[in-house]
């Protein structure tokens, strides 16, 4: 019996470029993956400033109500 072992440059090509390809698309998964996660971060730092400034807007919308009340009973009691 003859056991030679012959080398297929053509298949040694080949399975290094499709290791590579899926080395690739594996390395592009986990990036887009960190990129998700990273935009997910930020939206939610952005979501609660945005809730700090409205928290911010709603107390100086109560104080200036109170303002206008104040300055409706002074007017109230000046015109009898």
């Amino acid at each position: 019996m003859n056991d030679a072992v012959y080398l297929n440059f053509g298949d040694i090509v080949a399975t290094i470029i499709l290791l590579g390809l899926m080395a690739a698309i594996v390395f592009l998964f986990f990036k887009v993956i960190q990129a998700i996660k990273r935009d997910a971060k930020k939206a939610k730092e952005r979501l609660e400033k945005e809730r700090e400034n409205t928290i911010l807007l709603q107390k100086h919308l109560d104080d200036l109500n109170e303002r206008v009340k104040i300055l409706e009973m002074k007017l109230k009691d000046l015109n009898p």
